[in-house]
């Protein structure tokens, strides 16, 4: 059991108190001495009652004020953890497909890929993300380099006579990394006439060109 400095000291007080009124009582010769005796052994006594009552008063407090210390660090953590939740769970991004959203399926289904319709959307819809079966349609190193293609996608299943659909584009990207694929049991590379599962990006529409530019968010072969 752990006696602090102030206990040990009360102890110490009250015990030569007692020491001293025995003393005085052996020597005791007057009424006078009874009085020295009485004297000196009851205000040790009272002495260390009412220092025992401080303490006890003083630690009562001290749970207190720490319990309720506990209880605030508790509550503030708390809140601060629920801020900090909100703040980093943002809602899930919608994606546009041909199910949810009419204006893709329309796009989809356009046989000149030149026209405004794809502009349009373009513009409408540019940083959503949209999703559709699509296929390569094309894929030619992007400028110098080795690594990074410039992929051209149509809508739907591969055919070599049509295409519907805007003539979608992954400019300037890496044949691995940059489509994320999903599958597990993808093959080893991929080319024209691969059918996917694309999900993407919209950059814009390139008018000169009429490229209806995306960026690849998940790619999975089907």
């Amino acid at each position: 059991m752990e006696i602090n400095t102030l206990e040990f000291l009360i102890v110490t007080l009250w015990s030569a108190g007692v020491v001293a009124g025995l003393y005085f009582y052996l020597s005791a010769r007057s009424v006078r001495s009874m009085l020295v005796l009485g004297g000196s052994l009851v205000i040790p006594v009272l002495g260390s009652t009412v220092a025992v009552v401080l303490v006890d008063r003083f630690r009562a407090l001290r749970k207190k004020r720490k319990s309720g210390a506990d209880a605030d660090c508790a509550s503030r953590g708390t809140s601060e953890q629920a801020s900090e939740t909100a703040e980093t769970a943002k809602p899930e991004e919608e994606v546009l497909t041909v199910e949810n959203s009419s204006d893709l399926a329309a796009l989809l289904a356009i046989t000149d890929y030149c026209i405004e319709p794809a502009s349009v959307f373009a513009a409408q819809h540019q940083g959503k993300t949209i999703a559709f079966d699509g296929s390569i349609g094309a894929m030619i190193p992007h400028g110098d380099y080795k690594i990074r293609y410039d992929i051209l996608i149509g809508a739907g299943d591969f055919s070599e006579t049509t295409s519907p659909g805007p003539a979608f584009q992954f400019r300037d990207v890496n044949a691995t990394s940059d489509m994320h694929f999903t599958d597990t049991d993808r093959p080893d590379t991929m080319g024209v006439g691969d059918n996917l599962r694309l999900t993407a990006r919209v950059v814009g529409f390139a008018e000169s060109s009429c490229l209806f530019l995306l960026d690849p968010v998940r790619t999975s072969f089907r």
